[in-house]
């Protein structure tokens, strides 16, 4: 290893990445401003692989490993005009051999959109930020299973080495670079990519695919037209493949059904399957705002016993456990009893995500009761310090609403940004996708995130909205699902 700083420091565009014995990365740092924005990231090939030689030049890192049956990989990083990361995996043995396959190994400090669909994959760092750096898929087929982000297959086979076609071999390929201009994000998409894959019920999709094919699962239906294919499916979650010459591209499509169906749907399992006594907020929530499409001995007798619940209990409070007192009260001014248990609940509800909607929501009530309380015009307890970088931001953004400034602020934009601005990927959780939902319900109108975004912002909220109508049975879904409904 030549002489360099300890620990080696490498500068590019900005960037200072650190580099570590073994050749990863500890850190990568904005020069200006020190903000860490990727730490331990890392090329790991997995047992029995074995890490060997590591080359560090002023702008190259180099990594040799073995594998016991004979195959070695390389894993090569170079800092020009753009940062590039390649895998080579060969295997000069006379023999078939299957191997464990690469992940990539990172965490950043804001999550990041990740899309990682076979032929074709993206990571945005810090994907609400003014200038993007935006990791590409040059060569590969990544995808993410259990968690892990794979570059190849898994397991990888590699060919038997051969006199015509020399060495069976894989080889990963990506780049990395800054944009100024965030719907050039858009253009490293397939040309064929469709305009939008969350889609109502009955909708269907189309992709034109010239010298392709698809498959998917049964439930999918499809015709080809053409060079078109036509594309429609159930409610829930599904994936196509798109099979070309430069790999296979997963798409991931929701079909969620009609709003109002899906809450008629769900409220009717929560009275079914859930005692009120002992609910959950966002359920008592889902079955408020489906009141009116229900049976009302029933939606009654359900929310009185879990209002009565709510304010005979001790401890945090959650902001939908608020606004589900809030809109029974709304309905039945005169329970005075409710109304001071309600007064208790938002001075133990803790500044979270949603908490400062529950107690606008609040405050309006007691105007149209003619109430006055000075529980409800107390100032809020600052954010606490053991919430999520994301949460602490989610809070700042929500209590900026109450006046909100001319333009979005970065915390505002970061917070947008985890909607996944109309392009593929994850972002966040189902049930953190559905607060920032409701959270930018109550951005300005006058706010213009096509700024930096490809789709107007609406667009971006109908699409998160519809995944998780699309979701609501999986095990997330239902406090999603009551989240989402607290946006609109």
């Amino acid at each position: 290893m030549s002489d360099m700083p300890t620990p080696p420091l490498i500068h590019w565009q900005g960037l200072e990445f650190e580099v570590t014995d073994s050749g990863d990365l500890g850190q990568v740092t904005e020069q200006d401003g020190g903000q860490v924005l990727l730490r331990a990231l890392r090329v790991e090939l997995p047992m029995p692989w074995a890490l060997g030689e590591v080359t560090l030049l002023s702008t190259e890192v180099e990594q040799q490993w073995t594998h016991p049956d004979g195959p070695t990989a390389v894993v090569r990083q170079v800092w020009e005009e753009a940062w590039t990361l390649r895998v080579t995996l060969l295997n000069k043995g006379d023999a078939q051999v299957s191997v464990p396959a690469p992940r990539l190994r990172f965490s950043a400090t804001w999550p990041t959109r990740r899309w990682l669909g076979g032929g074709e994959a993206t990571i945005a760092v810090d994907p609400g930020r003014a200038q993007q750096l935006l990791l590409t898929q040059l060569r590969g087929q990544a995808q993410q299973v259990d968690g892990q982000l794979l570059l190849t297959p898994d397991p990888l086979v590699l060919a038997a080495h051969t006199e015509d076609h020399g060495p069976g071999q894989f080889q990963v390929s990506w780049r990395g670079a800054w944009l100024d201009d965030h719907t050039q994000v858009a253009r490293v998409l397939p040309f064929w990519w469709p305009e939008r894959v969350a889609l109502a019920e009955g909708e269907e999709v189309v992709l034109s695919l010239p010298d392709a094919a698809t498959t998917a699962s049964r439930e999918i239906r499809t015709s080809l037209e053409d060079e078109d294919t036509w594309i429609g499916a159930p409610p829930g979650r599904h994936q196509v493949h798109v099979h070309n010459r430069l790999g296979t591209t997963t798409i991931d499509l929701w079909w969620g059904r009609n709003l109002d169906s899906a809450k008629h749907r769900e409220a009717s399992r929560i009275l079914d399957v859930t005692d009120p006594r002992t609910c959950e907020p966002w359920e008592a929530w889902i079955v408020t705002c489906a009141a009116d499409t229900l049976g009302p001995e029933e939606v009654g007798d359900y929310l009185v016993t879990a209002v009565e619940e709510s304010c005979a209990r001790s401890g945090p409070v959650h902001p939908l456990e608020v606004m589900t007192v809030s809109s029974w009260l709304a309905d039945n001014p005169g329970a005075d009893d409710i109304w001071l248990g309600l007064e208790d609940l938002v001075t133990r509800m803790p500044t979270v995500p949603g908490s400062q909607l529950a107690l606008v929501h609040t405050r309006l009530l007691a105007m149209q009761l003619g109430r006055t309380s000075p529980t409800l015009r107390a100032r809020r307890s600052p954010v606490a310090e053991q919430l999520s970088r994301v949460e602490q931001a989610m809070c700042r953004v929500e209590a900026g609403l109450l006046d909100p400034a001319d333009e979005p602020d970065e915390d505002a934009w970061r917070v947008a940004g985890l909607l996944g601005a109309g392009l593929p990927g994850e972002t966040v959780s189902l049930v953190r996708l559905a607060q920032v939902h409701t959270l930018t319900s109550l951005y300005p109108e006058h706010w213009d995130l096509t700024a930096r975004w490809p789709v107007p912002l609406a667009v971006a909220r109908q699409a998160a909205r519809q995944k998780v109508v699309a979701s609501i049975d999986l095990p997330d879904g239902c406090e999603a699902f009551g989240w989402v409904l607290a946006g609109l």
